[in-house]
Order: C-alpha cells, then sequence, then structure tokens
C-alpha cells in the first residue's frame, strides 16, 4: 500500500474519531487522595466490523496495538464495541498520524494528549516511574477536561474538579 492509501485510511479514522471516538484524559481519585492521570484514545460502534477495521487502521498506519472489547449499553439490546488506547506510547503514535486530519477541539485535544505524554515519559527518564505531576501537565488535563465538558456530565464535571483540586495543592 502507498501513501495515497494511508492518507485515506487515517483521514477515515479520523472522521470516526470525530463522530464516535473520543479524545480524553481520564481522572482517578487513588486512596492516597492524589490523582492519576491516563491518556485515552477510544472509539465505540455497535457494528463489530467498524471497530474492527479502525483497529486493522491503528495496527497497519499506526503501530499500535489498541485493546478490544464488547459491552452492553443502557437502554439498548444490541452490544456495542469498543476500542481503546491508554498508554502513553501508543496515544503518541497514533495521534502523531491522526492529528494533521482532525479539526476543532479533537485537534487541539490531540495536541495536548501528546504533549501530556512526551512530557511524562521524558520525567520517567529523569525522575523515575514515580513522580508527582507537574504544573504543565495538570493544567493539560484541566484543559482537555474543559474541551470536553461541553453538555458535560456530572462524571466529567468532577473530574474537573479533581484536577483543580490538584493544581491548587501546587
Amino acid at each position: 500500500m502507498d501513501n495515497q492509501q494511508a492518507t485515506k485510511e487515517l483521514s477515515w479514522l479520523a472522521g470516526f474519531i470525530e463522530a464516535d471516538g473520543s479524545l480524553q484524559m481520564m481522572v482517578q481519585m487513588k486512596d492516597s487522595g492524589t490523582i492519576k492521570l491516563t491518556p485515552l484514545v477510544t472509539g465505540v460502534g455497535c457494528e463489530e466490523a467498524l471497530i474492527e477495521h479502525c483497529v486493522q487502521i491503528l495496527q497497519s498506519w499506526c503501530g499500535v496495538n489498541p485493546h478490544r472489547s464488547m459491552f452492553s449499553q443502557r437502554g439498548n439490546k444490541r452490544p456495542a464495541h469498543r476500542f481503546v488506547l491508554s498508554r502513553q506510547t501508543s496515544c503518541i503514535k497514533a495521534l502523531s498520524a491522526l492529528r494533521e486530519y482532525l479539526y476543532g477541539r479533537k485537534k487541539e485535544i490531540a495536541d495536548l494528549i501528546i504533549e501530556f505524554c512526551q512530557a511524562r515519559m521524558g520525567a520517567k527518564e529523569v525522575r523515575g516511574s514515580k513522580n508527582p505531576y507537574t504544573r504543565r501537565e495538570l493544567e493539560i488535563a484541566q484543559r482537555i477536561s474543559q474541551l470536553n465538558s461541553v453538555g458535560a456530565s456530572e462524571t466529567t464535571r468532577k473530574s474537573v474538579e479533581r484536577v483543580n483540586l490538584a493544581l491548587q495543592k501546587i
């Protein structure tokens, strides 16, 4: 396959992510009172073949292997299928390949996730695997939460609150 095929496949996947996908920063509160930030690139659909096509593109053109799962949706008898990227290296590879085909809010979020992942990976090399988030990393998480909070659910609002609390402690 050539560059024209790559462009076609990557632009198709970017369109799928724009419509039925999500770029986000998962914010988890640990028992110690600190937070854990995990970047996520996801796609969801009822058609398993669509999700499999997304996975094939991610494997072929981005060199990543997303996690796949099936789940039940509330009020819908048909199962939904999903792919998820959560490893920092996978997020960087996939979003670097897709970012030129994304638009608006999701393009900004892709750039922020790439910056976050690069910063965290660089910090591991310097400070080891256990290191606190920097002010900039928390600001990135805060901005991603804000960009995703249009018509936000209670869960999203709580994520924003957790990041704001972490920023206040710095």
